[in-house]
């Protein structure tokens, strides 16, 4: 486990995702190990991140805000497929909010 902080905390001071994804095998145990791959990504506005997110909502797949950006980085790309779908998802987490569907 303190090997996986250690790695962790790296990621944090660098947003290197390879420190991220360290963190996670080491300890994957721990929600935030197993996810940070997928926030740092999104942080990073990286659209070739989104199948670290993907990854990170198969292990968590209600986490709203992982939904969000997911949804976020497919709209950048270009992807209104992708972006509807995560959308959709995060409409389920969150039934007494609203949010906005491409057509396309």
């Amino acid at each position: 486990m303190l090997c996986a902080d250690w790695e962790y905390h790296l990621g944090l001071q660098t947003y290197q995702p390879i420190y991220f994804a360290n963190a996670a095998k080491l300890f994957p145990l721990s929600r935030d190990r197993r996810s940070g791959l997928g926030y740092v990504e999104i942080m990073r506005h990286d659209p070739g991140g989104v199948a670290a997110v993907d990854y990170a909502l198969r292990y968590d797949p209600h986490a709203a805000d992982l939904w969000l950006g997911l949804a976020t980085m497919n709209l950048n790309l270009g992807n209104a497929q992708g972006y509807n779908a995560a959308m959709t998802q995060l409409q389920k987490l969150t039934p007494g909010v609203q949010f906005a569907i491409v057509r396309h």
